[in-house]
Formats: structure tokens, sequence, C-alpha cells
């Protein structure tokens, strides 16, 4: 990290706080708005923040706010500047105790905490923008060096250059030879052993581990090597994919680190924040949806179509089986949808321009709302899954069914998706879940349609329908070790949902190994297998 960054960062920082100051104290005392009787001076407050600036300045170093990662945006740093303010404001009580200067106003340090966590964390927000466009501009974004050349370790390489402030140069493994290309071009430079001076050839300062992809061995050196002062900043990845769709949560207990796992990918307060954006949304959109609900079910009772709400039998979270309502319809198959008393209902498969235009643009979905409103379902998620096609997602469906199904999902705007990629896509979103990424997703379906003169996009289903053997089987032999999604040939397709680029990536049936049969020693075969 360049010294001009720290201090660009500093300086920034320093104006957040001194006009955090300025207009908390012009809220409470010199505005006139509440009364102030207190004998502090105006030139008293200025010295306690004199002295307090400093200390807040070194706050932010010690809950590393200065550290390379955070000041280049590879981490954010929201939650920490969040705690910092909190214990500045703290801090600054003491020490107006200890130093015996005058109390300063309650409602000028609510001030400062309040406006000095919004313009540290939005002067922060404005470093990132500039620092990335400085990268972008001079084409030097971060670079990174990965330990590890399994599917795992391409899979965390492909979610990192996804946010553009990363730059994977190559992969250091303990089973292939030097020079055998891994992914997107990036070859296996060297033996892990070698990482601190393959990292300084190649001008990189991260290096990532992935634990499961190298020998024990090799895992014990780098983590014994990365106690030493270097210059080399050593991180541990997950090494394995399904653990990047668990909540978990760091806790120490004594000295020892530990990860406590949480039930689904979305949970404790974004399970909540999710659950409270979804009524927030349904209840803004209640002056319209409601009348059109009425309107479609009036329709289906001039019909004589019975029952009133169709009800599809869909997994929910946790695998737990719920209806799923909807407008009866004769566009679609009468086998998928279930009515009063479990009975199948029947009829011709064939219906009106009325009946096709509702299921193809989603509006026979309508009632789901309902589900949203009882906690079966979310607005935006995964496709909800029928228990009947449940075996063939394998050992994904524990992760599709972790989260609550949703009405729309990332699935919505290309309907033609193989399986396989469609399944790529759920998990994608589950990865990055937030809610700024629900926002964005609703602002270019609102786009979308706008372009489409209106049209929604379809609901219907895919051009490719599912086949028995599209998903890895529980029944298959390869169960035990089922094949991640991106293994074999590799088909990439770029879906601009939410923050940055998704890249879902599908597998064709046939894994293809780059690695040449002269390379492959027993160590070799049993990490590929």
């Amino acid at each position: 990290m360049k010294r001009w960054t720290f201090v660009f960062v500093v300086m920034v920082d320093l104006l957040a706080w001194f006009s955090a100051f300025a207009l908390a104290y012009w809220l409470r005392i010199g505005s006139g708005w509440i009364p102030y009787h207190s004998p502090v001076s105006h030139d008293q407050y200025v010295s306690f923040c004199l002295v307090i600036a400093p200390l807040f300045l070194g706050i932010f170093f010690l809950k590393d706010l200065y550290t390379r990662s955070i000041l280049l945006g590879v981490r954010d740093p929201y939650l920490q500047i969040f705690k910092a303010c909190n214990q500045c404001v703290l801090s600054a009580i003491l020490l107006s105790f200890l130093l015996r200067f005058p109390a300063p106003s309650r409602g000028w340090l609510l001030g400062i905490w309040v406006l000095g966590v919004g313009l540290v964390g939005l002067g922060r927000y404005s470093v990132h923008r500039v620092l990335r466009a400085l990268q972008n501009g001079n084409g030097r974004p971060e670079r990174v060096l990965m330990i590890g050349a399994n599917e795992e370790a391409k899979e965390i390489a492909r979610q990192l250059e996804a946010t553009e402030l990363v730059d994977v140069v190559g992969f250091l493994d303990d089973f292939n030879p030097p020079g055998i290309g891994v992914w997107e071009g990036r070859p296996i430079l060297g033996a892990p052993r070698l990482y601190r001076e393959i990292a300084q050839g190649h001008h990189a300062k991260i290096v990532i581990l992935i634990r499961d992809a190298v020998s024990w061995e090799t895992e014990r050196f780098v983590l014994t090597d990365a106690s030493c002062k270097n210059n080399v900043e050593v991180y541990i990845g997950p090494g394995l994919s399904d653990l990047q769709l668990a909540a978990m949560s760091l806790s120490y207990w004594g000295r020892i680190p530990l990860l406590r796992f949480q039930s689904g990918c979305v949970a404790g307060s974004g399970q909540t924040v999710k659950m409270m954006f979804d009524y927030a949304l349904v209840l803004a959109a209640l002056p319209v949806t409601a009348p059109l609900m009425l309107f479609l079910i009036a329709r289906s009772i001039a019909l004589g179509r019975r029952p009133i709400l169709e009800c599809r039998r869909v997994l929910g979270r946790n695998g737990k089986v719920f209806c799923s309502y909807g407008i009866p319809t004769r566009a679609r198959p009468a086998p998928d949808f279930i009515g009063r008393g479990g009975q199948e209902r029947s009829g011709p498969a064939e219906s009106g321009a009325i009946d096709r235009w509702l299921v193809q643009s989603g509006l026979d979905r309508l009632p789901q709302l309902l589900n949203v409103v009882a906690g079966q379902m979310s607005l935006i998620g995964p496709r909800p899954i029928s228990p009947e096609n449940g075996r063939q997602y394998g050992r994904y469906l524990e992760n599709l069914t972790a989260v609550r199904p949703g009405v729309m999902g990332p699935w919505l705007f290309e309907q033609g998706l193989d399986p396989k990629l469609e399944l790529s896509l759920s998990l994608h979103y589950l990865r990055n879940w937030t809610v700024w990424n629900d926002v964005l997703f609703l602002i270019r379906l609102f786009r979308r349609i706008i372009r489409a003169g209106f049209r929604l996009p379809s609901f219907g289903a895919r051009r490719h329908p599912r086949r028995h053997g599209d998903m890895p089987s529980p029944d298959s032999p390869r169960q035990r070790h089922p094949p991640p999604i991106s293994i074999g040939v590799r088909h990439e397709k770029s879906f601009s949902i939410g923050r940055g680029t998704w890249n879902a990536i599908a597998s064709a049936d046939r894994a293809s190994s780059k690695v040449p049969a002269s390379h492959r020693g027993p160590a070799t075969a049993r990490h590929l297998a």
C-alpha cells in the first residue's frame, strides 16, 4: 500500500470527524433550536475536539481500519466503522472525566455519534470509489496468489475477480507441475512452499490458502510461515463450496477463534431484515395487487373453476412442505397443482390466450403474496422446488431449502437456462445476498419491464425441461463426493444482478481434466476423486 493512500484516507477521516463535531455543535447549541444553559464556551468545545480527534484516529487504527484490504475495498469496513465510532464516543466521555474537561452536552455527544457514523461511512465509500476508479484506470487491481488449484480455489478466484478489485495472477499446487492452465489462462506457478518468492516475483501482496486443496504438510508449513514477518498477507479461504453458503459468526473461546454455523444462508439479523423488506414491499404494492387479485379470483368464479385458489406443494425453509397458491388456469399440465382434498385436477392443457398470458406474465402466481405474508416465501429467492423434483438437486437441495423460496429470483431473466446454470445462479445469489442486491434486482426488473413496453418477463416453464440426470442424483455412486457445479467443460454467462457481475457457471455432463495422465500420481488421483 502506498503511503499517499494511507495519508489520503486519514485526512478524509479527520475531515469527516471535524464536520461531525461542527454540525453537531450547530444543531445542539449554535442554532438555538434547543435551549442550552451550560457554562461551557465555544473555545472549550474547540479545544476538546482537538484533543479527541487524534484519539479517534488511534481507535480506528486499533480496529484495523487502515489495513491494506480495508483501504482498497477488498473488505467492507462499515461494520467495523460502526463499532469504532461507538468506542470513540465512549472514550470521549471517559477522557472528559480524566482530564477534568467541562462536561460536554449530551445532545452534542449523541450528535457526533450519529453524524460520525454517517459521515465517516460516506467518506470511506467515496474513497473506495475513487481508489477503484484509479485502479481500473491504471489497470492495477490488487494482485492475489491462490495456494491450491481445485474447484473450490477456482470458485473463490471467480468470486474475487467479480469484485473488479482483485487480479488472481496464478495458482500454487502440490499435485500438478508448473505451467498447466487452471482457470481463465492463469497457470500453476510453482510449489506452495515457495509462495513468498513467487508472490514477490509477481508483485502479489495477498496470498489465499485453500486448505482442502493442499497436503497437510503444506498447510502446516504455510500456517507456520505466515506468522513470521514478511510482506505478504496470508488468508485462509473456505475449503468447500458449501462453506460459502453457510451463515457463520466469529467468536473467541479463550484465545481460540471459532466459527459458529447458523441455520440458513440468510440468518440472524439478515433474516429479520429480509422479512421486513418483504413485508414493506407487499404493503406498498397492496393498492395495486389487492384489486388485481380480487379480479382474477372473480374471473375464476365466473368461469366455474374450482377450487378458487390452486395449491402447489413445494419445499419451504428447512424442507418443510407447504402449499404455494396460484390462480387456476388451463395453460399448464394439471398434475403440478393439487386441489382440495389432495385430488389432482384434470382437464385439457390448452386454454385461451388470456390463460396463456397469465402464466407467461406470472400473474397467475399473484396469490403467492399470501405465502409471503405467512412467512413461507420471500419476494426474491431461489425457484420453488416440488418434493418430487427435490432428489434431482442432490446435496445442493439443503442449500436451496435453507432459505425461503422466492416469488422472483435471478432465474427470472433467463427462462431458457440449463438446469445446472440455473442452480449456479441460485447458489450465487445465496452467497452474495444483501438487501442492496435485492433492491438492485427490483430496479433491474422495473427497467426491463419499461423497456419491454410494460410486458412482464415470462414466468412460464423452461424451454429446456429438466430431465432425470440434469442434477446429481442421490442414488448415484459418485454422490459420496458429488462434483462441484463447475467441474467439466464450462459454459460461462454474465448477469448484472445486484452488486457487480454474476458469472454463472454450468457444467457439461462429461467432465474433462486438463491434467495429463503422465502427471497424475497417486496423490493427484486421490485429490481429484
